[in-house]
Parts: structure tokens; sequence; C-alpha cells
């Protein structure tokens, strides 16, 4: 079986005012009187405050004073809109206006707008939307107003008829941000790939972001959960981990140990000791595909995986219980709560208990048990518009069985047996972090940057390794237990500004990056009673007490220094330019060395440079070239591995039509990885296994694909993914032989539609399914395991406006198969399970 299974693989404002489109003022008087509106469902705000809903201009351009249309002329642009919600036609509308929109949205309530035919008349399109509402809309500057109609024009409408109603619709109480939640599926913005809040369409590079709602939606309880309807992304390689372990394989590769991001700092490991993450605590997990170095630093070649944190609001109440059940004997509460102290000081507290079974068992009939709680207190303050600080904090522990693999007979297919003891076999995180953002701007040109946190990580493993004699049937075995700890300091600090040279406007930003990290784990292992494969009988196991095995303390410290710069020549081209030099200085002083402390140091440069075309229509072509660097750290022969370096040209285009909640995204690449550096299972050392090369096609698809179905909700995506040993001959690696556990093909496609009107009105009905292909066992290719397909499906039903139930079943229709056959041990896939979630929101 596998041994040390933890190290197998191994914002400034969008444009500040002084450059946002100017638009006339201009005031409409709708027709129609105001019917009695009820509370928002999702967000209830007091009836007098104000909503803002930021909208991003065409294309993510903006337009300096100079290029502002003059007092009593429109802007230059055709609106065009899909009848949906109204809440989110003006949000659209302001979107394609260059505004921000300003409403209440208790006046806005469940109001439905009619389809807008294209016109360049701004009042004209606002007329359409608000005929018969009571309301009226004037520019004032850069922002867009809703507010009632004079009385006497309200009045005068009253014989007009009703306004056509729809079920309540949550509105944003802010624009969205890379940092806040998502509207719907299809998100508009993000930090991951540039440090900077920049539109998804105008980032080079393949990002993914899977927001709250969608999480939600499909009821997704761990991050690689969340990662399942993702191109290029192949999660549970290992199959059902109950441990938490997020092993994942980006575009073919997989390193737990750095593709672990959360709030724009590595959450790193170290041996045993992992950084699982809460799902329930993130507003967002996005999946950068490709290297990230550039802006990251030490990062795997493949791409990471960037978590983003529930963080606290000025704008609006969070209010939230939730209660959940499901097979397995899985029981859940959870609760996100947080206000406003005060007019600059906001909280959010975020919580939950979970406990139950999971899939696997022993031929004894005694199942496997998890356990976790996790608490996560955040607070904001905002003295003024400039400047913004937000404290972080998290605790999680978690307590689950450590057995998740199956032995193999002596003919190598899979059994019953699992190699551990259900007493014995536990794993035990005890993690906790501190950290805080600082965002502080100079003036509407320039600001600064901060992002800190400290991370103490302590694991305590009680394990079995087994190796099957020559009769076929006994199984000698040792109990191990391991005890680790990690501390991680990180620091990173730089400047934002915002300038012109000439025809190019600039986006730029210059930083400092510092991370400190101490990892130690000791091993202690005494022989353990032998196991028969065809009568296992599981003896009580005595405890080891003597320390065979140090690991450590090993010691990282890495330095890097970066800049970027984004620049727009004219209104369609982009260029992106990142350069980083990192420093990274290991010490190791392991028993394997005597105890005694060796070092080595490691230099890079790494860098990104893109073009993008922001072409007409909302479709923006790309093309990128980017490298990557990643010193060792969770090796257990750290001094003697070189660097892993990685280099990759992407080709891509996306498309968001404006207006319209919808993303699509094709890229195609080419991606090479040196120094490989993987866990061998029989010398339990780690060993440079040679090159690869990944080359492959990803599609993606998110948002609302149909404007008469506004209701439809679409989340599809297709990897073609060629992984090629480059050089090498090891158990790992086989020039020109395909990478084990990749698969050539995945697909998948979810469909959530919720009915707005009629009797079914409330009803979400959620089904998908996801395709893996043939993956390989070995490097030379000889043994496979087919692939899979499954269907999830999901029910939710909205109880007025504070209730929500909803049933969630992931491999509906329980197929059976298994993850992997690598390493002669066998782990299963999941197993069909289901939840039943009661949500209450005030």
């Amino acid at each position: 079986m596998v041994a040390h299974s933890a190290a197998l693989m191994h914002g400034l404002p969008a444009a500040p005012c002084g450059m946002a489109r100017r638009t006339p003022t201009l005031l409409m008087e709708t027709c129609m009187p105001q019917p009695a509106i009820p509370r928002l469902a999702r967000c209830p705000l007091a009836a007098a405050a104000a909503l803002c809903l930021a909208a991003l201009p065409l294309h993510g351009h903006t337009q300096t004073p100079a290029q502002a249309p003059k007092p009593g002329q429109s802007a230059a642009r055709t609106y065009q809109l899909p009848a949906q919600p109204l809440a989110q036609s003006l949000a659209a509308l302001a979107a394609q206006a260059g505004l921000q929109l300003v409403a209440d949205p208790a006046r806005i309530g469940q109001r439905a707008a009619p389809a807008l035919a294209p016109t360049a008349d701004l009042p004209q399109a606002l007329r359409t939307l608000l005929a018969g509402t009571g309301l009226q809309g004037r520019v004032q500057g850069q922002t867009l107003v809703i507010s009632p109609a004079p009385a006497q024009a309200a009045a005068a409408a009253s014989s007009a008829g009703d306004a056509q109603t729809l079920p309540a619709v949550t509105v944003q109480a802010a624009p969205e941000t890379a940092t806040g939640p998502v509207l719907g599926y299809a998100a508009r913005r993000s930090a991951t790939a540039t440090k900077t809040d920049t539109p998804l369409v105008e980032t080079p590079q393949s990002v993914s972001v899977i927001g709250a709602e969608e999480i939600e939606a499909k009821g997704m309880r761990e991050v690689l959960d969340t990662l399942t309807y993702t191109p290029g992304v192949l999660p549970r390689m290992w199959g059902h981990d109950g441990r938490d372990y997020e092993f994942m394989m980006l575009r073919g590769f997989a390193d737990i140990e750095a593709q672990n991001f959360l709030d724009g700092l590595a959450q790193m490991s170290f041996v045993d000791v992992a950084s699982p993450t809460e799902v329930y605590g993130m507003e967002r997990i996005e999946v950068l595909r490709g290297p990230a170095s550039a802006t990251f630093g030490r990062a795997d070649v493949g791409g990471i995986v960037h978590r983003v944190s529930k963080r606290p609001t000025l704008d609006e109440p969070v209010r939230e219980v939730q209660a959940q059940l499901g097979n397995y004997r899985h029981r859940q509460l959870a609760f996100d709560y947080g206000g406003k102290l005060g007019e600059q000081v906001a909280y959010r507290l975020v919580g939950l208990a979970r406990q139950g079974r999971t899939q696997d068992r022993y031929p004894t009939g005694e199942w496997d048990t998890t356990k976790r709680q996790y608490f996560a207190p955040s607070l904001l303050w905002q003295p003024s518009a400039a400047t913004r600080l937000t404290l972080l904090a998290a605790v999680l522990r978690h307590n689950a069985s450590d057995d998740v693999g199956y032995q193999a007979d002596g003919n190598g297919q899979p059994t019953q047996v699992r190699e551990g003891d259900p007493r014995y076999s536990r794993i035990k995180y005890n993690n906790w972090s501190l950290g805080y953002e600082l965002r502080h701007d100079f003036n509407a040109q320039w600001g600064l940057r901060q992002n800190f946190r400290y991370a103490k990580r302590n694991t305590d493993k009680r394990h079995m390794y087994s190796s099957l004699e020559d009769d076929g049937r006994t199984f000698t075995r040792t109990a191990e237990r391991n005890e680790g700890n990690l501390r991680q300091t990180s620091l990173d600090t730089y400047v934002e500004g915002r300038f012109q040279t000439g025809a190019a406007r600039h986006q730029l930003i210059a930083g400092l990056d510092f991370t400190q990290a101490r990892g130690f784990e000791t091993q202690k292992s005494t022989p353990a009673p032998d196991l028969d494969l065809y009568n296992p009988v599981y003896h009580p196991i005595t405890p080891p007490g003597v320390v065979t095995e140090s690991f450590g303390p090993n010691k990282l410290r890495i330095l890097g220094l970066y800049v970027q710069d984004q620049m727009r020549m004219g209104e369609q081209w982009l260029l992106t330019l990142s350069g980083r030099h990192d420093t990274g200085k290991v010490q190791d002083a392991s028993s394997a060395r005597g105890g005694q402390n060796k070092s080595r140091t490691d230099k890079a440069f790494t860098g990104r440079a893109a073009l993008t075309w922001l072409a007409p229509g909302g479709w923006a072509p790309y093309v990128s070239y980017g490298t990557s660097f990643l010193p060792a750290f969770d090796a257990f022969d750290s001094l003697e591995a070189k660097p892993t370096t990685g280099k990759q040209w992407e080709l891509g285009v996306k498309y968001q039509p404006p207006g319209r909640s919808l993303l699509l995204a094709a890229a195609v690449y080419d991606l090479r990885k040196r120094n490989i550096t993987v866990t061998n299972p029989i010398t339990n050392r780690d060993e440079q296994v040679g090159a690869m090369r990944s080359r492959g096609l990803e599609l993606e698809a998110k948002g609302r694909p149909l404007p008469a179905l506004p209701g439809l909700h679409v989340t599809a995506a297709y990897t073609y993914s060629d992984v090629k040993g480059v050089s090498g001959d090891t158990w790992r690696v086989e020039a020109g032989k395909t990478a084990i556990q990749v698969p050539k093909h995945m697909a998948s496609l979810w469909l959530d539609y919720r009915f707005a009107e009629g009797s079914l009105r409330g009803l979400n009905l959620g089904l998908g399914a996801r395709h893996v292909g043939r993956r390989w066992d070995d490097a030379a290719n000889t043994r496979a395991q087919p692939g899979y397909t499954l269907v999830d499906a999901s029910l939710r039903y909205d109880l007025g406006a504070n209730w929500r139930l909803a049933l969630n079943v992931n491999n509906l229709f329980n197929k059976k198969y298994f993850a992997s056959n690598a390493f002669d041990g066998w782990w299963r896939g999941e197993q069909r399970s289901a939840t039943i979630t009661a949500t209450y929101r005030w």
C-alpha cells in the first residue's frame, strides 16, 4: 500500500471615479402605481437601505472624461436584454451603459422586466423596463438612480393594471468583486490570475470560478466536490477519502502541497500535515490552470486552486442557519451570521459541526467514521472610502479513519480486506490561522495592498502498513504513529497603480512576497499482528512508543520580488507582462542526516507574457506564455531534489455576451514539467523521475444560455488531455508512455432550472452527468481502469421568503467503480450519497 499518502504527488476599484464613463442626466416618469412588494427572499434589508449595484462597462472598458459624451447626448451603445427579473435587467442595463446602479431592493422586489429590443436610446430602454412599475430612472454623473415616480404620475397610472411579478430575487448589495459573491453561476471578475480585480474575459489564462450559489445548488460538501464539473481537473484521483486530503490533478499533474491557496496566500503541507478547507466557509473556489509562479511564486505548473473566504460587508447583513441529514448517518449543523457594528465596522461568524460514517467499512462490519468542527470569525474596519482592513481567522478540527484503500490478493485483484484496524487507524487535524487584508488608496491612481497570515497545523496519524507474504494470504503488518506540525508565516505587500503613457493605459503592481515555514514530524513504529486475507481478525493494536525516524525539522524561506503591468492599448488590445524573482532556502535536519542541519538555496526567474484582443460583441481571443518554479520542501530528501520547473503556451478565447450572465471559454495548451518529484511507495523516499509534457483542449460554459429561459443555469465542460513522459524510465514515468491516472477524456454537464411562476413557483430542479475516461495504473501502460459516468441530481424548494428545503443526490444510480489501482492498492470511487438540507435565512 502507499506510504505517506499525503506526500505522494507530491483591490483598487475596477476604475477610479475620474476614469469612468459619464452620461447626461435624464429623467423618466413612469405611468403605473407600485404594487405592494414583499421583502426579498434571500437578502432582506431595511426598507430605507440603499442598494448599490455597480456594473462593469462593456468588455470591462472604461472611458476617460475627455471621451465622455457631451451633455445632451447618449453614449454610442446598443442596449439589448432578455425577459428576466427587473433587478437583473437594471443591473445589466447599467453594465452596458458603464454606470453604477443605485436602487432600493424593496421597491424592485419581485417585478419582472420585458425583453428589450436593440436600441441606442438609453431613455427609451429605461422607459421600456420601468413601464408600469411606478418607478423612474435618472442618470446622475456615473450613477443610474431608480426611485419612485412623482405622485401625480403614479396616480395617473393607477388604471393601467397590475405589474407582473416573479418570485423574490436576490440582489447583491455591491458590485461583484474578485472576493465577493457570484450572482448566479457565471462570475465576471477574479484576482487569482493577476492579483488585481480583473474581468474574467480580460484574463489571459484559463480560470474557472465556482461561487457559493453553485456550491449550494449542487450540494457540495468538500473542495473536491466543487471541482467535479470543472474542465482540466480530476478530483478524487484516489477515490473517496474521508481524511479530506485534497488530492487532485490539474492538467495531468498532482501536487497537493503546491496547489493549495487561500485568500491570496499559499497553504503548505508537510508529510502527513495537511491543510484541508471547509467549503461552507468559502465565498468562491477558483481554479487557475497553467503556471501561477509569476503571481504566487512557489506553485505547480499544472495550476492552483484558490479558495476565497466569506468575509464581512457593510452593505447588508447575513443571517443563515442550516441543518443537514444524509445517508451514512451524516449529520451537520451550520450557521453564517454577520452585520454592522456602526458605520465603519462589520463582522461575520461562520461555523459548522459535522459527523457521520463514510462509505467504507471493514469485513467485520465496522464503519469508518468522521467528525469535523469549524469556526471562522472575521472583522472589517473601514474608516474611510480609501482604507479597508479585514481580519480573518479560522479554526478547523477533523477526526477521521485513516484506512481508505483495499488490499489486493495474490493475483492483484481487489478484496474487501483493509490493512488497518477499525479502532486504531485514525487521523486528527487541529489547524488554526489568523491574518489580515489591508487595502489603502493614496489617491485615485495609487494604492497599497498587504495580505498576512500565520497558520499552525498539527496532525496525529495512526496507521498500518502491510506486505503480502509468499503464501498469498498472510499480511505482515507494522503499526505506526506519525505526529507532525507545521508553522507558516506569509506576507505579501504590493503597490497598485493606474497611469497612462501615450496611448497605453497601465494597471501596474509591484511587490514583495515572503514565506517562512517550519515542518517537523516524528514516526513511531512497532510490529502488529498478522492479518489473514481469507479470515481477517482485527486484534487490539499496541501503540508504538519509540521514535524510529524523524522528518525535519525542515525550514523554508522564500523571498519573491515581482512586477506586473496590464497595458490597455486603445479599446481593444490588452498586453499583460509579469516577472518575478524568487530566492528559496531549505534547511533539513531529518534523522536520515543524523540530525545535522544542512541547507540548499535555489533561485529562479519566472514570468508571463500575454496578449488579448477585446473584440466587438464580447469576444476575447488571447495567447499567453508562462513559467513556473517549485523548490522542494515536503520531500523526504529535500536537499537532493532540484526545483521542479515548468513552462506553458496557451491559446484561448473567451466570450461574455453583453448584458447576459453567461461565460464561454476554450483553450488549447502545451505544458512541459521537469524534475518531477514523487514518493516511491517501496523505499518511502522521494525520487525525481524525469520530465513530462501535457497537451490538451478545454471547453467550458457557465451561466444562462437561453434568454427565453432565464430560469435555466448551465455548467458544461470538456477536457482532452494527452500527458506523456518525455524523459525517464522508472516506476512512475516512462518516455513516450501516458502518465498514470490521467484520463484522456473528461466531460460534464449540469442543468438547473428555477420555476418562476405558476403552481411550481419556487421549485428548482437540477440534473448533471460527469464522465471520466480510462486511466492507466502503471507507467508501462499495461493495466488500466475503465472509464465511468456518474449522474447527480438536486431538488430545491423555497418556502416563502425565509425557508429553503433541498435534496441532493450524488452518483444517483450508485455506479460501482475503482478510482485507481496504482501502487498495488485498490481505491474505490464515490458511492451514492444523499443529503436533505433545511436552510433558514432572515
